[in-house]
């Protein structure tokens, strides 16, 4: 199974868990930040990212262009092991690197 049928079937399973209500106001958010064209401001593959600085996992800064030196940087946004997208989303990175 690839990632996206991956997520997508934890999309599936969520959706099935939740109330009809619950479904709405998710369906509803997302509406809002599509129609508000979150999607069309986010960087694409092949964008060039802003100049950062970030604090690592062991509390070192660390900055876009000392990683750039060593050669290409994949960011990923990890919310949290609570989160079932970013899990999915990690282990396949994770794959596809090591």
């Amino acid at each position: 199974m690839n990632l996206r049928e991956e997520l997508l079937r934890v999309y599936e399973d969520a959706r099935s868990n939740r109330s009809s209500e619950e479904n709405e106001t998710t369906d509803r958010a997302a509406a809002e930040l599509f129609d508000a064209g979150t999607a069309d401001r986010a960087k694409a593959v092949g964008d060039v990212a802003p100049v950062f600085s970030l604090p690592s996992a062991t509390g070192e800064t660390v900055t876009l262009s000392d990683l750039l030196e060593d050669g290409p940087v994949v960011l990923s946004f990890y919310r949290g092991s609570w989160c079932p997208y970013c899990n999915l989303e990690l282990r396949a990175l994770q794959a596809n690197i090591m």
